[in-house]
């Protein structure tokens, strides 16, 4: 790509930043809730399913956790499949997660609920099929966020399928340097998946990016590889 090209592209990716942005923080169902800045949410896993050939199994969090007044809070439902003997998914799959989904929804103060779910290749028809189930049977008020692998913003064939109000690529644990995938989201490149060019990204705060690249995106969801500590009495 031309010198003079690619800083026409770096100006233009700085100017189209967002005026305002929402920092989310990902919860999983064994850690508390972080100490929040003003303006930040919550995305606080719910339900999480795993699936093998010996059946389906729920784990749910158990602990409580302390949330301040006033926080919005988005539910997640995770969902995995065991990478041995990996099983075919089908209707009772479909059903529980899309009932898991619809309940969480209602717990929503975001107006948003979240399916995480990193669907083998071979399962991506049922996949494809059991999002679009959910965001018929939502409500028009709230959104349906899902999850998306990084190498998934490649695939436009199949990520434009994916009917969400919102996808989120997961940039860390890329597996490949980390500099190489940023600058292909930061300056949009023309192989990157219109999906993946959206409001939404997804980031681990032990691996921050750029700070250019955080910016390019209006929602920023942010995992932790470490549990958030509980909060000190009087917090």
């Amino acid at each position: 790509m031309p010198l003079s090209l690619r800083l026409l592209l770096l100006t233009v990716a700085i100017f189209a930043a967002p005026a305002q942005a929402s920092d989310i923080v990902w919860v999983w169902h064994d850690s508390d809730a972080p100490a929040l800045l003003d303006g930040q949410e919550l995305a606080v896993l719910q339900q999480h399913f795993v699936f093998d050939k010996a059946g389906t199994h729920l784990r749910q969090r158990m602990k409580p956790l302390h949330i301040r007044p006033g926080t919005r809070v988005t539910p997640v439902v995770h969902a995995q499949v065991a990478t041995t003997e990996m099983p075919q998914l089908g209707k009772p799959q479909a059903q529980a997660l899309l009932k898991a989904v619809l309940q969480a929804g209602q717990k929503s103060s975001s107006g948003w609920v979240q399916f995480d779910f990193e669907v083998p290749r071979q399962q991506r028809t049922f996949y494809l099929d059991l999002v679009r189930q959910m965001r018929t049977q939502l409500p028009a008020h709230i959104k349906l966020s899902v999850s998306a692998l990084a190498s998934w913003c490649f695939e436009e064939e199949f990520i434009s399928q994916i009917a969400a109000d919102e996808v989120v690529p997961m940039l860390f644990a890329l597996g490949q340097p980390a500099s190489t995938m940023h600058s292909q989201f930061f300056l949009h490149e023309p192989r990157l998946a219109k999906a993946c060019q959206q409001q939404a990204i997804g980031f681990a705060r032990q691996e921050a990016p750029p700070l250019k690249l955080q910016q390019r995106y209006a929602r920023r969801y942010w995992f932790s590889y470490t549990r958030y500590p509980a909060p000190s009495p009087g917090e």
